[in-house]
């Protein structure tokens, strides 16, 4: 296999791959969906190793979904070696299945490790996100701040002096293409809190550069999802949903966890929330055969989405 290969639309033989597919230089696109604020998309990463991606997308779709997340994670997608081609086949992929990619989400990346070379392919595959969001108008590139080590960690000054200039450089690239970049509550790393990024973003100061808020990521580490919206303010641009306990860090389906989705969409409309919210079920279970019924369920708290 290639490694142009490894960016498969659909699932190995017989079925095509994206690479075999000949995409004319120019197509007539159907008018993109209404982009609705405070509306509701589904993340493909729960399907990861379940279908192909262009299955994946056809499946979101068919739940009555409008926007997506694309993770740039094999086997969906290798973003760093897809061709022009490749992408406007996927551009086309989601325009005839009437779905807006809002955000492009890159997985497993270290911006502040202290080995060069891992920083430099956390900003590669960074920058190919920021490629990939732009060919699929995409509104947001989401980040993480990355993971120091718990048993020799690097100088808290001299790590946060590294995050704030590796961030600065990806924000040239976000600048140029248009985009947003949000910097997402994780745990495992050394940015967790919303304190702490909204701190990162405020310390930046620009206005390409926000939050983006994981409820499931603040309730692990002992915050109230509601309290976490009015903390992060006006740099709140991005927010994913999903369930989970304090014991025991997951991306569930809702209801199987402890979040009270009502007040935290109730603390979004106060907060005056516009931005998109993605849901990111991602779990060992399949969610083919629950994805429409997680969406009545966000439904019942008061997310809506436009067909």
């Amino acid at each position: 296999m290639t490694r142009g290969d490894t960016f498969s639309l659909r699932s190995p033989s017989p079925r095509r791959t994206i690479a075999a597919v000949s995409a004319p230089e120019t197509r007539n696109h159907p008018a993109s969906p209404v982009r609705p604020p405070h509306g509701l998309g589904f993340s493909t990463l729960g399907f990861l190793y379940e279908r192909s991606l262009e299955d994946t997308l056809a499946t979101i779709a068919a739940a009555g979904y409008r926007e997506v997340e694309i993770p740039p994670v094999e086997p969906h997608l290798l973003a760093t070696s897809a061709s022009d081609q490749q992408l406007r086949r996927l551009r086309h992929v989601l325009d005839d299945l009437g779905l807006v990619c809002r955000s492009v989400n890159p997985l497993d990346l270290n911006l502040v490790s202290p080995n060069t070379e891992i920083r430099e392919f956390a900003l590669r595959h960074y920058r190919a996100g920021i490629r990939l969001a732009e060919a699929l108008g995409a509104d947001i590139l989401n980040i993480v701040p990355g993971r120091v080590s718990p048993l020799r960690p690097m100088p808290h000054d001299d790590v946060m002096g590294l995050l704030e200039r590796q961030i600065a450089t990806l924000l040239d690239d976000v600048r140029r293409a248009g985009l947003t970049m949000t910097m997402e509550t994780a745990p495992f790393g050394f940015v967790e809190s919303t304190q702490a990024v909204v701190s990162v973003v405020r310390k930046i100061n620009d206005p390409a550069f926000g939050v983006a808020l994981d409820c499931a990521n603040v309730y692990f580490i002992g915050e109230d999802p509601a309290a976490a919206v009015a903390a992060a303010g006006p740099e709140l641009r991005f927010v994913h949903v999903s369930d989970t306990t304090r014991a025991h860090w997951g991306h569930n389906a809702i209801g199987t966890g402890e979040i009270d989705f009502a007040a935290f969409h109730a603390a979004l409309d106060q907060a005056g929330y516009a931005g998109p919210v993605l849901y990111e079920l991602i779990s060992r279970e399949s969610p083919t055969d629950r994805i429409a019924d997680e969406r009545r369920k966000l439904e019942a708290f008061g997310w809506r989405w436009q067909a």
